[in-house]
């Protein structure tokens, strides 16, 4: 069985969307669609009468062809160790996996590429995720399923303001365009600040795990501020956006690695991964980053698809999952610790 393969929750395989190819810059690209149905009040508005309403417009649209392919779950038959899995691996929003299961649902595609929660912040958010740079791929993806949904059911709109939604911030387009990147360089030697000040002011920085979020590991979310624009365009700004920042941290690695202290650094992060007994998922993300650098420049014979399939594993509930036992977080620390070695060593 395939690494990729190895989680299955009802049908669904979280980490498959990660198989293929690696970048040695972005790790993944995703993109998100919010819609609502008019004169149907927003989520955090709408009594549960509304809520199930929405559910059952859209299970209504879902049932009459399901194209692409997708599986339908009411929240409420996700237990909460599910639901926190789909959280850790991009599936779902936190707060989604926290928020009250009745009039609410996930429907998703077997492979983990295309999911949708439905009465999040908005009625219908649309998900589609990819690994490495294939932002225009997956946004092909989504908006097949978005064109075939809007003649099914009445999204609300205005002529003057586009899409409407919970949030202003997504009002127009409600397109949100992101891709995690991996800028060990550039923060290395610049720091973050001067990562977020090559970008222009359309464009958002944020942690590894989005919204609220530090950078970890010299891992950042970029995404699009504002959403008043035609999808095109968004996707435009974005393009450019990751080619600048590619050729800005290839340019930093070329130059920093010409000092040993860097070197040294990731020889003692890769000592450190062979060697712990325990390990955090905080101490584990720094660590492994290093040794994706190392990777990524050649310096180490690690491919980057090792790195990266690993920095899933060994967040807690996908560690819990992919072991198949229910762990306490030391117990967890010894596994994850365990797990890298023996993933290093075998590669």
């Amino acid at each position: 069985m395939s690494i990729y393969n190895s989680i299955n929750i009802n049908g669904i395989a979280p980490l498959l969307w990660l198989e293929g190819e690696s970048n040695p810059i972005v790790l993944s690209s995703r993109v998100r669609i919010a819609r609502n149905i008019e004169s149907i009040s927003f989520p955090h508005w709408a009594d549960k009468e509304n809520l199930n309403k929405v559910v059952q417009i859209v299970e209504k649209a879902w049932q009459k062809e399901n194209f692409p392919f997708l599986l339908f779950f009411p929240l409420s038959s996700l237990t909460p160790s599910e639901k926190n899995l789909f959280a850790e691996t991009h599936l779902i929003s936190r707060e989604f996996a926290r928020v009250e299961n009745e009039g609410r649902a996930l429907l998703i595609s077997p492979d983990s590429s295309l999911s949708v929660m439905l009465n999040e912040e908005d009625h219908i958010r649309i998900s589609a995720l990819g690994k490495g740079n294939e932002l225009e791929r997956i946004m092909k993806k989504a908006y097949k399923l978005e064109k075939y949904w809007r003649e099914e059911m009445k999204f609300a709109y205005s002529p003057f303001l586009g899409f409407l939604t919970a949030s202003p911030n997504n009002i127009g387009s409600g397109l949100r365009l992101s891709y995690v990147v991996h800028l060990p360089a550039l923060t290395l030697s610049r720091g973050r600040k001067f990562v977020e000040g090559i970008l222009c002011p359309d464009i958002e920085v944020r942690g590894l795990f989005g919204e609220g979020s530090e950078p970890l590991g010299y891992f950042y979310q970029i995404a699009n501020r504002r959403t008043f624009r035609i999808s095109e365009e968004i996707l435009s700004s974005m393009t450019k956006v990751i080619s600048l920042l590619q050729e800005k941290e290839l340019e930093e690695r070329e130059r920093i690695l010409r000092n040993s202290n860097i070197i040294e650094k990731i020889e003692e992060a890769y000592a450190h991964l062979c060697s712990s007994v325990s390990l955090s998922t905080y101490s584990a993300i720094q660590l492994l980053s290093l040794i994706r650098l190392a990777s990524a420049q050649r310096i180490i014979p690690i491919s980057l698809e090792v790195i990266d399939i690993l920095l899933f594993l060994i967040r807690p509930t996908v560690l819990q999952f992919y072991l198949g036992k229910k762990l306490k977080i030391r117990e967890r620390d010894r596994e994850r610790a365990n797990l890298i070695k023996g993933f290093l060593k075998e590669r």
